[in-house]
């Protein structure tokens, strides 16, 4: 189930750090939906995903999850963006 939508500017790696003519969305979930993201074949097989093409992160709200580098969902999501990247 959505629980939010978000959209905040994009961030970059120079101040002031973030670059308003692109923005990006993050939609937050109680639960994985199946949605085929960039980063992973199927959405139910993880936390979150991003969809590089269109900007926009997929997310479960669990915050005491981490991933092995110790990142939230979201800070992991974000770097995927950041670097338009599938991978860390």
């Amino acid at each position: 189930m959505l629980l939010e939508i978000m959209t905040i500017c994009s961030l970059i790696s120079i101040s002031p750090y973030y670059d308003c003519s692109q923005e990006w969305e993050i939609r937050i979930y109680s639960e994985p939906p199946n949605i085929e993201c960039d980063n992973h074949d199927e959405f139910y097989a993880s936390f979150g995903c991003t969809k590089l093409d269109r900007k926009i992160i997929h997310m479960v709200y669990f915050p005491e999850h981490r991933d092995k580098f110790g990142q939230t969902i979201l800070e992991h999501e974000l770097r995927h963006l950041r670097c338009e990247c599938n991978f860390h």
